[in-house]
Parts: C-alpha cells; structure tokens; sequence
C-alpha cells in the first residue's frame, strides 16, 4: 500500500510528466522566458507566473500522456516452450566469435522509457528483448518463475492478479528483475526482506561460451550465484530466475 501511494502521488504531480516525457529542459526554458517577459512587463509577481508556466505545461504533459495511454504495458505470461526456443537461439549466436552487447528493448529508468521506443536490434546484439515474461507462479509454495528482462511492472501485474506480491518492488516501473539482481535492487520493504536479490532461487545465467547454467546457492554453480549481485552483467547475462 506504501508503494502505491507513493507512486500515484508522483504520478499525479504536474512536473512530474515533464521528466516522464524528457521535455524538462525545454520546459524549465520555457518557464524562465515566460519569467523574464513579465518581468520586462513591470509584474511585481513574476516568479510565481514563472512558475505557473511550469506547472501549466506539465498539467499538458499528464493529460497528453492520459489521452495516448502509457508508454509501457505488462508483457503478461509466455510459455517455456517458447523460452527454450528463445534460449537455443542466443546459445548459438554467443558462440560466434566476436563482440557481441546485450540488447533488451527497456530501460532502467522510466524517465528515459521514450528513447528505447525505436531502437532496432543489430546483428551484433544478444537480443534479450523477448525475454520479458512471466513464465510460472507458484501460490502454494510462493515463488515465481519469470525471464530476466521482465519489467516490475509486469512481475506485479501478474503476481498481484492472484493474491501474492513480489518481496521487494523498487519505485520505477521499468526496472528488470534481472537488473535488479545484478545492480542490488531495493525498495520500501527492504528493512524487511533486504535487498531483492536476497530472495532469489536459483538463475539461469548465459555464459561467454554461449552455455547456459544454472545457478543456485547449493550445485556445482554456487559460486556464481553468490557473485550474481552487482556483477553489472560481467559474469554473464541473465535469461531466467
């Protein structure tokens, strides 16, 4: 409940979307000229029509951004089949000589969620971007099988519609749960649960060598479960957790 208090009460403030939609700096310009012609003008007060200019044109932001829906939206529930085939697929391309980066199709960050919108993977790319689904929920045992490059948005959307919750939520939609693990996510109920790696399960981690294993804290691979968080992707890329 703390979370989403916050969250819509960020959402709700009128500069807000000015960040959401990257036009703070023409926004703060806009603002600062509508400044300097009142005060041209002789206007004893205006800071505050300054000001006003700001929110103003935030309020625009929010209702345009209302009108044409969301930039993201949960990716829902896939299937392991067609995550296997997903899988054999990046297995064969890591093996390739080369340089090859990671490519997800998201970013971190919900202020910069636009920038992503067209951008096409290159053939030099690992591309990740399908790997957003939540794959199983188990509401017996209260665990989640999900692909890495799921946004928290789509891991609450689909745990929260049959009654449980992921540990820890950080504030921002778009953050992946890979990322989270790999870059020490947290959220308000970290004085409860720590940080969000600390309840993950096992991982499967895409090597160098384009094997992919998996890792948990007890195997043949414990060691790099334990060296996962804030490894920043150095020991490998993550496809499943």
């Amino acid at each position: 409940l703390q979370l989403s208090a916050f969250v819509g009460f960020n959402m709700m403030w009128p500069v807000f979307p000015l960040v959401v939609e990257g036009v703070l700096g023409q926004a703060l310009l806009a603002s600062g000229c509508a400044g300097l012609f009142l005060r041209l003008r002789g206007w004893t007060s205006w800071p505050l029509g300054s000001l006003s200019t700001l929110l103003g044109l935030g309020l625009v932001c929010r209702v345009r951004r209302t009108m044409l829906g969301p930039w993201t939206c949960p990716a829902g529930r896939g299937s392991r089949e067609e995550h296997h085939k997903r899988v054999e697929v990046l297995k064969e391309l890591a093996k390739h000589a080369g340089r090859l980066r990671m490519f997800k199709g998201t970013t971190s960050n919900t202020f910069r969620t636009n920038q992503t919108l067209g951008h096409k993977p290159s053939q030099r790319n690992l591309d990740l971007s399908n790997f957003v689904h939540v794959l199983e929920i188990n509401v017996e045992e209260l665990w989640c099988d999900i692909e890495a490059c799921a946004t928290f948005e789509t891991f609450t959307a689909e745990t929260l519609a049959v009654c449980t919750a992921p540990l820890v939520v950080p504030e921002l939609r778009t953050i992946t749960v890979g990322g989270a693990v790999v870059g020490l996510g947290m959220g308000s109920s970290s004085y409860r649960h720590g940080f969000f790696h600390e309840g993950l399960m096992e991982a499967d981690v895409l090597l160098a060598t384009g094997d992919v294993v998996t890792a948990s804290a007890e195997g043949q691979h414990a060691d790099l479960f334990r060296a996962l968080p804030n490894s920043l992707g150095a020991l490998g890329y993550l496809l499943r957790l």
